[in-house]
């Protein structure tokens, strides 16, 4: 980075008023966190060009950075414009296509960022058919299920792990996909799955835990418990994991365990109301089997 904008630097004192050359330079101060130097340097290209569209583009992604969305959007849109006009000669019209990939991201970002999310996502859409890539196919995944489109987001996610199989964290948000369209076995066949590649403790013991609740969700207390336990042997701090336990246990009917599990998890964090009254119907639970098995004893 500090070698390309040496070599900008030089070639625009070489040649002060060349525009693709202030342009390139403004690339570079941006990626190297220098936004106002940039911001000045794209300005000055559209005093003498104002309708360039690669100024605007990037004088977009300036905006972007300094969260003024409205403003991104707005410079976003007029690159758009001029590019989809198609003027100038052949070689100018190349280039300011290839800019359509960074202005449909850069449109989508920024419509997300102020919560029009179906609009983002049809520009989303639009960058990764410009510019089809793992990265874009995995983004898109994950738009789609925040917006709620299960299918769409399994089948992006699908694609980019043929590529990257050990991407651990796509197979959690696609077991989580499949577990809102019901598909509870499906579910549990992704977190099984990213086991298999997952190397980070804290993933696998969420992987484990994920799995341990849909086994809940069927009423299948042993599986679930096993799930739970190899979760917390993974990160003891997985409080989900201690809770979840808990709830095996007392499916199983087995307060006493369930009980050891929430006075664990309050250690932890004394603060978590669910595990206490958790707790306080266990130990009501453990008191009348006790008076039952006194009742019993003196009848």
């Amino acid at each position: 980075m500090e070698g390309a904008h040496y070599n900008w630097n030089k070639a625009l004192g070489l040649d002060p008023n060349n525009l693709d050359t202030k342009i390139s330079l403004a690339v570079v101060q941006l990626k190297r966190g220098q936004i106002t130097s940039a911001q000045n340097a794209l300005q000055q290209v559209l005093k003498v060009d104002p309708q360039n569209p690669q100024a605007l583009t990037h004088l977009g992604t300036v905006a972007y950075v300094k969260k003024d969305f409205p403003g991104a959007i707005s410079s976003y849109q007029n690159a758009l414009q001029l590019v989809q006009s198609g003027g100038g000669d052949a070689e100018t019209r190349s280039k300011n296509k290839a800019l359509l990939a960074d202005i449909y991201g850069g449109l989508g970002m920024s419509l997300w960022q102020l919560g029009n999310t179906q609009e983002a996502t049809k520009y989303f859409s639009a960058a990764c058919g410009m510019s089809p890539s793992v990265a874009c196919h995995e983004k898109m995944g994950k738009i789609y299920y925040e917006i709620g489109q299960w299918d769409n987001a399994i089948s992006e996610l699908v694609q980019v792990l043929q590529t990257n199989k050990e991407n651990t964290e796509l197979y959690g948000v696609i077991g989580m996909a499949f577990t809102k369209k019901g598909e509870i076995e499906n579910a549990i066949s992704a977190f099984q799955e990213g086991l298999r590649y997952a190397k980070d403790q804290k993933k696998i013991s969420r992987l484990h835990s994920n799995s341990g609740h849909l086994y809940l969700q069927m009423q299948r207390a042993e599986p679930a418990v096993s799930e739970f336990m190899a979760a917390i042997t993974s990160d003891w701090s997985n409080q989900d994991a201690h809770l979840g336990l808990a709830l095996a246990y007392l499916s199983k009917g087995e307060p006493a365990q369930a009980r050891s599990s929430l006075v664990n998890l309050l250690g932890m964090n004394p603060q978590n109301q669910q595990a206490r009254d958790l707790l306080g119907q266990v130990e009501t639970m453990l008191n009348e089997l006790q008076n039952q098995q006194v009742s019993v004893s003196f009848s």
